[in-house]
């Protein structure tokens, strides 16, 4: 850095310390330190890097086009070091950075990387000892089970591309990877037509994408199972999930949708929801993007306006109503998971989902998380950054993971 320019930038940082920066200026600082590796040590050296640390962890959201620029500054090699060239895998270049004694600078920007960053909030500053990586864990993918209505199991998997099943007036096909379709051979229903159900169900580790014969559209989450006619009736239609799914429905004013869980039912005529329903979660919730929906549990119902959430906790039998973000509702269907305040339990179960492995509590863990990662990042380097609250460990051994203080 030059002696100006070194001054300018540390003077800028030291106004983000103080909060003092707009966001175009914190844009500034970050992608000008990511553009200077060679004196990244030295302009660390000059200021109050702890203090720094700490900002960074309680800011509300640290500039992600920054995090992304400096990563890919980190992943092309910093000062020469070597590094794993993998492209796909955001963060394995930086673990070799960090391994080679990089510590101060990396573990600011371990929240930025990693296919996304988090930020924590905990009770208390603990030390515990650091997580114990010993099995390669990786990512779920497209991988699901059709049930047909005699009772056959086919496995989505091994099924040739473009395969047709027929199944009553409709027939399914899958189209490609990760996706099955139903097409209406006859769209008119007709008296004496009997129906069909067919069941899609995905392992832990597993999503598929499913379009029904009236075009709605549904994205079917981990250790979720969805139960539907080949083809709708005439008078509704209706549809049975656990776990997780999100609906596109296809309008039909004359044909109301209804998606029924253990605990509620859902209503729309064509609309955009989230609706989770696993039966070892704390509660049903269902999250609209787009359009109406009413939920009914027993004699109540709510009806729902785009940005609210309807929940309906396992222990109770009121339907509370919230102004969420919708964002974060879906963000497993576009790839990511996204915590606000979320307990370690919950995200625990939602990795315990997603890489098919079993979760075991040594101790009671109080950590509250927020941030982004992507679902394609390796288990064991989601663990390394849930490490850094240092208030959580984790042991692995094959599938299962030991949690403790």
């Amino acid at each position: 850095m030059q002696n100006k320019e070194r001054t300018y930038y540390r003077q800028l940082l030291q106004h983000y310390l103080n909060g003092t920066l707009d966001r175009d200026e914190v844009e500034e600082l970050f992608e000008y330190i990511a553009g200077n590796e060679g004196d990244q040590e030295y302009f660390f050296d000059e200021v109050d890097f702890e203090a720094f640390n700490k900002k960074l962890v309680q800011n509300s959201k640290p500039p992600k086009d920054a995090g992304i620029r400096m990563f890919r500054r980190f992943q092309a090699g910093i000062n020469g070091e070597n590094v794993i060239e993998n492209k796909k895998s955001s963060p394995h270049s930086f673990f070799i950075y960090l391994l080679n004694g990089h510590w101060r600078i990396a573990s600011v920007l371990l929240l930025l990387i990693a296919g996304g960053y988090f930020w924590f909030r905990q009770p208390s500053a603990k030390t515990p000892t650091p997580a114990l990586v010993q099995t390669v864990i990786t990512p779920g993918g497209n991988r699901a089970v059709l049930t047909l209505s005699n009772g056959t199991k086919v496995n989505l998997d091994s099924l040739p591309s473009g395969q047709t099943i027929m199944q009553g007036k409709s027939h399914a096909m899958n189209v490609h990877n990760g996706l099955l379709t139903y097409t209406a051979i006859n769209s008119q229903w007709q008296s004496g037509n009997k129906i069909t159900y067919n069941t899609l169900t995905t392992p832990r580790g597993g999503q598929y994408k499913l379009i029904l014969s009236d075009g709605t559209k549904v994205w079917l989450n981990a250790a979720s199972s969805i139960r539907y006619p080949t083809i709708f009736s005439q008078n509704e239609r209706r549809v049975e999930i656990t776990g997780e799914a999100y609906f596109e429905i296809e309008k039909n004013a004359n044909k109301p949708f209804r998606v029924v869980t253990d605990k509620a039912t859902v209503e729309v005529l064509g609309t955009h929801f989230d609706v989770r329903a696993y039966p070892d979660g704390t509660s049903v919730e269902t999250t609209l993007l787009k359009g109406a929906v009413r939920v009914y549990y027993d004699n109540q119902s709510v009806v729902l306006n785009p940005g609210q959430q309807a929940k309906l906790h396992r222990n109770s039998t009121a339907i509370d109503v919230l102004q969420v973000d919708t964002s974060m509702a879906v963000a497993w269907k576009n790839g990511e998971f996204s915590f606000s305040n979320t307990d370690i339990y919950e995200v625990m179960r939602q990795l315990s989902r997603w890489y098919d492995v079993d979760v075991h509590y040594r101790d009671s863990v109080t950590v509250l998380l927020n941030g982004h990662i992507k679902r394609d990042v390796e288990v064991t380097k989601v663990f390394k950054i849930l490490a850094l609250t240092k208030e959580v460990n984790f042991h692995i051994s094959g599938r299962n993971i030991e949690v403790s203080k």
